[in-house]
């Protein structure tokens, strides 16, 4: 025959037990029988050495959450150094190959150019008024320029009203 090992008792059914042993005590008058020694023999440093347990995975886990988070901070400001040197760098190479006059530089390890975005920005300076009723807004209160729909006529190379001064920002690509 294999003896069968118990599982050990969770924390919770030691103090389950625990508080049954103290109610039964209660129940005999104060009086402790051998069958209840037995059971809280049983229980003797058990209830303890399970709280100390998880107090001290408690424990380790809060250092461990505090480590990651340190090291959750340490990489945020590394994240932030090395976005804003890639922000320098690209700053400084458009103005070097804008004052060179040249929008492209090849390299057997890089190549750098200057990009129109995707976007226009779109400006009126004149009357709002004096624009075609497509490209204007109304709001109560406020009539603006719709800039949304300049921008479709603008993406579809279509002809824009007179004044209407449309920009691309630049940015450099490095590849």
């Amino acid at each position: 025959m294999t003896a069968t090992a118990t599982a050990p008792k969770r924390l919770w059914e030691i103090a389950d037990e625990l508080g049954e042993i103290e109610a039964l005590v209660a129940e005999n008058e104060g009086v402790l029988t051998p069958d209840l020694e037995a059971r809280l023999d049983a229980l003797e440093g058990t209830f303890e050495s399970r709280v100390e347990s998880i107090a001290l995975m408690a424990r380790e886990a809060k250092l461990d959450a505090e480590k990651a988070k340190a090291e959750k901070d340490r990489m945020a400001a590394a994240q932030k150094r090395n976005e804003a040197t890639v922000a320098w760098a690209k700053k400084y190479l458009h103005e070097c190959l804008i004052k060179a006059g040249t929008r492209r530089v090849e390299t057997h390890r890089a190549t750098v150019r200057i990009q129109k975005s995707g976007t226009p920005s779109i400006d009126y300076a004149g009357d709002v008024m004096e624009l075609p009723r497509q490209f204007v807004r109304v709001i109560p209160e406020s009539v603006t320029v719709d800039k949304a729909a300049l921008t479709e006529v603008v993406r579809a190379k279509g002809e824009i009203p007179e004044g209407v001064v449309v920009t691309y920002s630049e940015s450099v690509v490095i590849v």
